[in-house]
């Protein structure tokens, strides 16, 4: 909410702020900040729901060591459905799976 807010004070990132706002929601309803679920939740926050927990699974982190990329493909797979919207998890599995660039 507070990138959110802070976003709407700059002009041309009005595209951006439903993912900002939304991309913590949960495909179950489970998310925050507003418990959304499923198409409730706008198509470019589920996007970006499912890039930013695939990038925070690969950083390390000062809790825990980065997954591996067969580790975090996993995560993704098996939050299809809970966290994550399960069309776009297939989509970018099947992205990530034919992409070399993408399997550093």
């Amino acid at each position: 909410e507070i990138g959110h807010r802070l976003l709407q004070c700059v002009r041309g990132r009005e595209h951006a702020l439903p993912a900002v706002l939304w991309h913590h929601e949960r495909w179950d309803g489970a998310g925050y900040p507003h418990r959304l679920s499923g198409e409730a939740i706008p198509q470019v926050a589920r996007i970006m729901t499912i890039a930013d927990s695939f990038d925070a699974m690969r950083s390390d982190r000062p809790y825990r060591r980065a997954l591996s990329h067969q580790e975090a493909l996993r995560e993704i797979r098996d939050g299809a459905g809970r966290q994550f919207d399960p069309s776009l998890a297939r989509t970018f599995l099947g992205l990530v799976a034919r992409e070399p660039s993408l399997a550093a």
